[in-house]
């Protein structure tokens, strides 16, 4: 039974626990959160609970790291559960002090050094494998050979289906659409990546194809619909959410907003205006049948400067140059 002193009442009561929203300016930004506060039972008037206020600080903190962008106790939770790894252990994989990982998660925050490193584990299996070959030592065998297997493991995902699970949201996200469309949408989604996230969101390379850049895993996977929309009930379950991080899907599904509204043929033009389907092209015809490799770094450079020629700050900018291109495109049917 919880109890604290009522002023009012001034003794010793019982009280009830109530949640309300709870706004504060952080770095000019309003921010909402969710804030608990004690009600007397006796008097119905709030009254302190130390274990209360305590927790509102450890939300407001958390939040003021999100704004900052510094590591949350939330995604630092999920590093241990992804990587099946202790507290302790991941602090000395790291090379810090066996107690930093379980200060972090009491409340403390993180330096933004630190915060970084542990930002690339959570995204990168490869971040957390490189640390752990180097310290793998200072923990036991054991804790070494389960994070490991679990790292191999999410390796193996990622770089043999992550294209197909990209390729399963759009088609669960979109409306009708079809082999054609489906390979530009991964096209564009590939390329933005490269200027958001500094790397490629997965490793396959895109050929440069008569009617623009074509994956070829995905196109032997869909190419029995031809022209046809692809069905929804081509998948047994669609998990897509347990493998992708929030960063990829908000940037997977601005692509789908900002593209996903024009037609595969529209699409295909739009990818025949970029440098790196034209080089990848070279100088073939226009009908001249090839499977040259669209080149990464072309990709990267590309898409950097139209991210820096539109002033892309967040995924959601991608609108620029969506309708940007639609418009030259119709200005040139139309001459």
């Amino acid at each position: 039974m919880s109890k604290t002193f009522c002023e009012i009442c001034n003794e010793i009561v019982e009280y009830k626990i109530k949640k309300r929203i709870r706004e504060e300016m952080i770095n000019n930004k309003i921010v909402s959160f969710n804030e608990l506060y004690a009600i007397c039972k006796k008097c119905n008037n709030e009254v302190y609970v130390e274990k209360l206020y305590d927790q509102n600080m450890l939300e407001y903190s958390e939040k003021v790291k999100e704004i900052n962008g510094i590591i949350t106790i939330k995604e630092i939770e999920e590093i241990l559960n992804k990587y099946a790894i202790g507290k302790k252990p991941l602090s000395l994989v790291l090379g810090w002090g066996e107690v930093t990982i379980i200060r972090y998660l009491e409340g403390s925050t993180p330096e933004k050094a630190y915060s970084d490193i542990l930002k690339k584990v959570l995204e990168d299996p490869n971040t957390l494998y490189e640390y752990l070959e180097k310290n793998k030592d200072l923990i036991t065998k054991v804790a070494y050979k389960k994070t490991l297997g679990k790292i191999m493991e999410l390796k193996l995902t990622e770089d043999q289906s992550k294209i197909y699970l990209i390729s399963k949201h759009i088609i669960a996200k979109m409306e009708d659409i079809t082999p054609l469309a489906l390979q530009k949408i991964l096209y564009y989604i590939q390329g933005f990546s490269t200027y958001f996230f500094d790397k490629p969101i997965f490793n396959d390379n895109a050929e440069a194809w008569v009617h623009g850049p074509v994956y070829r895993e995905i196109y032997d996977r869909f190419s029995y619909y031809r022209y046809n929309p692809i069905s929804k009930n081509e998948f047994e379950s669609y998990n897509e959410i347990d493998s992708l991080n929030e960063k990829e899907l908000k940037l997977i599904d601005s692509v789908i907003n900002n593209f996903g509204v024009y037609s595969g043929k529209t699409l295909e033009k739009m990818t025949h205006t970029t440098i790196p389907w034209e080089a990848g092209r070279k100088e073939l015809s226009e009908e001249e049948y090839s499977s040259n490799i669209i080149d990464t770094e072309t990709m990267k450079d590309y898409f950097t400067n139209i991210g820096k020629k539109y002033k892309m700050k967040d995924v959601s900018d991608i609108s620029k140059y969506a309708s940007s291109i639609f418009k030259e495109i119709m200005d040139g049917d139309n001459k």
